[in-house]
This record gives structure tokens, sequence and C-alpha cells, in this order.
């Protein structure tokens, strides 16, 4: 028997749809904030590459063997002038052999008390014990030490001694200076004051790490980079790294022109 029948019309009801923040709730939020989240991510990506664009042809610039000394010694100087470039990496360029004397040395240069903040007595121990250093560079890594002193960390005292026995007068004299400034060792005072009054080859250097000693805060920091910048025309080894260039300026020239290559 077939069903009942109903003349009835059929009607049907068109439901409103439902918008897509209604069909998910906070899963659309959710999804629309880790979608701005993202973006937000990759455009600062892209403008840290963007912003170290400069810093990245630098230092292809250093590393490239096939650039001119010049070149490669110039790359150096802008990037140890540029506060986005890390001690970690000022570090591991001071010590790549392949690179040109003077590149490695403006570099070193730029090494603060930061380069051993994280682990002062390994860094110490490096400098007072690696073997095969050139002088000038081992000289230059004494000074992070002195300007952590002067920050007021506390250095280890086995390295600074080790270092206060070193064949070269002016390492000696840094890490008097180190030493006096962290515990107020009276006995590198003195070593200091004594080279301070005689008439040797160093006595200038020990007049600027003295009155380094006698400042406080910035102004100590400054006397240190005094006494940094007068290595480079009376230290022995920098002494040839230097010959036929000086600063000008912001500028690293060479003072009788460029080179032939």
């Amino acid at each position: 028997m077939p069903p009942p029948h109903s003349d009835l019309p059929i009607i049907r009801l068109d439901l409103p749809k439902k918008t897509e923040r209604e069909k998910y709730g906070g899963l659309f939020y959710l999804g629309i904030g880790g979608l701005v989240v993202l973006v937000l991510l990759i455009a600062r990506f892209g403008y840290g590459v963007w912003s170290l664009r400069e810093v990245g042809s630098r230092i292809y610039v250093l590393h490239d063997s096939s650039q001119s000394d010049a070149d490669r010694i110039r790359a150096a100087h802008a990037l140890a002038r540029d506060h986005r470039v890390t001690q970690t990496q000022y570090m591991d360029i001071c010590m790549r052999r392949d690179l040109p004397g003077l590149a490695r040395y403006l570099i070193a240069e730029s090494l603060t008390w930061e380069a051993m903040a994280d682990d002062p007595r390994a860094y110490a121990a490096a400098v007072a014990h690696s073997e095969g250093w050139p002088g000038w560079l081992r000289l230059l890594l004494v000074r992070p030490l002195a300007f952590g002193a002067a920050s007021g960390i506390e250095l280890p005292h086995e390295p600074l001694e080790h270092l206060s026995r070193n064949s070269d007068r002016m390492i000696v004299l840094w890490a008097c200076y180190a030493r006096a400034a962290s515990w107020n060792d009276t006995e590198a005072e003195q070593t200091l004051k004594q080279e301070a009054s005689g008439a040797g080859a160093c006595r200038e250097l020990a007049e600027l790490l003295l009155a380094a000693l006698a400042k406080k805060d910035s102004a100590r920091f400054s006397a240190l980079d005094r006494a940094t910048r007068w290595l480079r025309n009376h230290h022995p080894d920098a002494m040839v790294l230097w010959k036929g260039w000086k600063e000008q300026g912001d500028q690293l020239v060479e003072e009788n022109g460029p080179r032939n290559p």
C-alpha cells in the first residue's frame, strides 16, 4: 500500500549561512593571529638580512684571497668599527692566519671586555698559555682582560701572573694593570710606577696605564683606548704591520698612495 500523500506544498527553508568566525569560533582568531605573527617574523628576518648586507659584503672581501691586501685591510677596518659585528666573530676572525696581518690586528684591536665576560678563566688561560701566537696578537688579547678589570670583573690569578713574566715588556705592563685594577695588587701597581719613572721604551705606556688606573667609569675606558692606540706606533711587531698605513678621520689610508698589486 503506497504511503499517504499530502497535497500540501513542501516548503524548504534556506537557513542563513554561518560566517567563518561562527563556524570556527576562537580557532578563527587564533589562526589569524598566527598568520600575523608569521608575517611579522618573515618581515623581521628579511629586514635583518637587508640591514646586514654591508657587513656580509665586507666579510666576503676580507676572506676572499683574490682581493688585494689593501682592500681586505680596508674591509677589516670597516668591520672593526661596526657594532653589528659580535665579539665572537671578531675573535674568530683575528685567529685566521690566512688573513693579512694588519687586518687581523685591526680586528683584534676592536675586542672589548665582552670577549672574555662569559668565561674569564678560560679566556685568560688561553691568552697566557696558547702557543704559536705572534707577539702583537697576545698583546692585543691581553687588553680585554684589562678592560674587564676596569669593568669590575674578577680575574683569575695564575694566568695574569704568568703574563706578568712574559718576555714582552708591554704585555707585562698590561697584565700588571689588570692585576692592579682587579685585585688592588700593590706589587703590580708598583711595577707600573717604576716603569713610568724610568727612561725605558715603555715609560709612556706605563704612564697611560697608571692614568687609567686613577680614573673611574667611562674615563678609565677612554684612557685605556689611548694606551691601545699608543701600541700601533711603538710595539715592534705593530710598527711593521702599520708601516705605510694611517688612520685619517674615519678612514684607513695608505700614506704613500695606493700600492701596486
